[in-house]
C-alpha cells in the first residue's frame, strides 16, 4: 500500500438516479476506485420567517413601555422650570432671640410680640420655627423669633 499526501477521506458517490429524481441512498467508495465522483459540501441557507412566542411578545411590550417611560421622564426633566437665582446679594434676614424667664409661657410671649392678634397663630409659628416638640418651655431656653414677628 502506498501513502499519498492527499487527505484520505472517502469520496461519496451517488447511486444511479433517474433524471428528475433524487438519490435514495449514498454509498461509500474508496479513493481511486473507478466511477467515483467527488462531491463538495454545499451550504444551503434557507430563509425562515420571524415568529414571536408569547414570552417574546411580552419582552417586546416591556421594552416598548420602558422606552416610552424613559422618553416621558426625559421630556418632563427638560420641561421642568429651574429656580433662577438673582444676581444681587441675598436679602439680610435678622432673627431675634428671646431667653425664656421663669414663669413665662408661649401665650405670654405671643401676646407681647403681636398685641391685638390671636396668640394661637403666633404660638404655632414660634413652635414651628424653633422645631419644638411641644409648647412647653423651660427657664433659660433660647427661642428664635420668626422674622415676621421680630421687633425692629
Amino acid at each position: 500500500m502506498t501513502m499519498t499526501t492527499h487527505a484520505s477521506r472517502p469520496a461519496v458517490s451517488r447511486s444511479t438516479v433517474q433524471p428528475g429524481r433524487r438519490a435514495t441512498h449514498l454509498r461509500l467508495v474508496r479513493p481511486g476506485e473507478p466511477g467515483t465522483v467527488r462531491v463538495r459540501r454545499r451550504v444551503v441557507v434557507t430563509e425562515t420567517s420571524l415568529r414571536l412566542t408569547r414570552r417574546g411578545r411580552a419582552v417586546l411590550r416591556s421594552l416598548v413601555v420602558l422606552a416610552l417611560v424613559g422618553l416621558m421622564a426625559t421630556a418632563a426633566l427638560l420641561m421642568a422650570h429651574r429656580a433662577d437665582a438673582s444676581d444681587g446679594p441675598a436679602p439680610k434676614v435678622v432673627v431675634q432671640h428671646h431667653v425664656v424667664l421663669p414663669g413665662e409661657t408661649l401665650w405670654g410671649i405671643a401676646t407681647e410680640l403681636t398685641p391685638g392678634v390671636d396668640p394661637r397663630d403666633t404660638i404655632a409659628s414660634i413652635v414651628e420655627f424653633n422645631a419644638l416638640p411641644s409648647s412647653a418651655l423651660h427657664a433659660g431656653q433660647d427661642l428664635a423669633i420668626p422674622p415676621q414677628f421680630s421687633r425692629h
